[in-house]
């Protein structure tokens, strides 16, 4: 998947202050420019007053990531360029997957992994005049800080060049968020075993074991379906950053096809 399917809110793990070296003189870190003051605020009750957007399993990071909005940024317009309105909050929850002896994500019956207990949230807030603090490195005008469940600080706002840093990348044309399709179309974020590219099924053969689970992205824009020949599955028609999951039960092979486009074909290996 593209670098923007593994983010959310600026690869927040990393938020912590990048350090510059200053040459020929004795070794000193400098933070880089942020703000001093927190003005994003823990939004306390967030799962009471705001909309659970988006649920997206990090294999990066072994991590779940559910990310919430409040009602000012639910009106974001669908179509490009997006800008989010003044006063919109958005946060993500960061907890960590469930390994098993293999150091590899459990799984539950649909492919999710399963959550941990929930460790950091990660909050931007966008407010006119926000973001001038970061220097080179501002995007827009949001602002970001980290906080623990109970609303303790886990990366101040001092320490959080490395957010703004890192949503510079995704560009003025998302408001600089990463993964804003997903989040408006609605789509859910189990690992993905392939995506729809190009007029394509990729990997054309997809490969699984019985008992596992197959999960389609389509990743143009679009839509697709995901479509057995054998009539076992239809997603119907699916758009861009939609996703669609089956269960491969039983051992064998089946031909898959997108009912709109009569060359997109590909199969399903079931293994034992």
């Amino acid at each position: 998947m593209k670098k923007s399917l593994l983010r959310f809110i600026a690869a927040a793990v990393a938020c912590t202050a990048v350090a510059l070296v200053v040459p020929f003189k004795k070794t000193r870190a400098q933070a880089l420019p942020a703000p001093q003051v927190d003005r994003v605020g823990f939004p306390a009750g967030y799962q009471n007053t705001f909309k659970m957007l988006h649920s997206f399993d990090n294999p990066q990071n072994r991590q779940i990531r559910v990310v919430w909005a409040n009602d000012i940024a639910m009106q974001v317009r669908k179509d490009q360029p997006y800008f989010f309105p003044y006063g919109s909050v958005l946060l993500f929850e960061d907890s960590p997957a469930l390994l098993d002896e293999q150091a590899n994500p459990r799984l539950d019956e649909n492919g999710r992994y399963l959550k941990g207990d929930l460790r950091q949230v990660f909050v931007m807030r966008k407010e006119p005049g926000f973001g001038e603090a970061y220097g080179a490195n501002r995007n827009g005008e949001w602002e970001y800080v980290a906080y623990n469940p109970q609303g303790a600080y886990t990366t101040r706002p001092e320490n959080t060049a490395g957010c703004a840093a890192c949503h510079k990348e995704a560009g003025a044309e998302r408001d600089y968020l990463f993964r804003v399709e997903y989040y408006l179309n609605g789509t859910q974020g189990p690992e993905p075993t392939a995506v729809m590219k190009h007029y394509k099924f990729v990997p054309g053969v997809i490969r699984v074991k019985a008992g596992s689970t197959v999960t389609i992205y389509n990743d143009e824009p679009l839509e697709h379906t995901f479509t057995a020949e054998d009539g076992s599955f239809d997603s119907g028609l699916f758009g861009f950053g939609k996703s669609f999951t089956i269960k491969a039960t039983r051992p064998g092979t089946i031909n898959i096809r997108c009912n709109r486009h009569s060359r997109m074909r590909g199969q399903i290996i079931i293994e034992p």
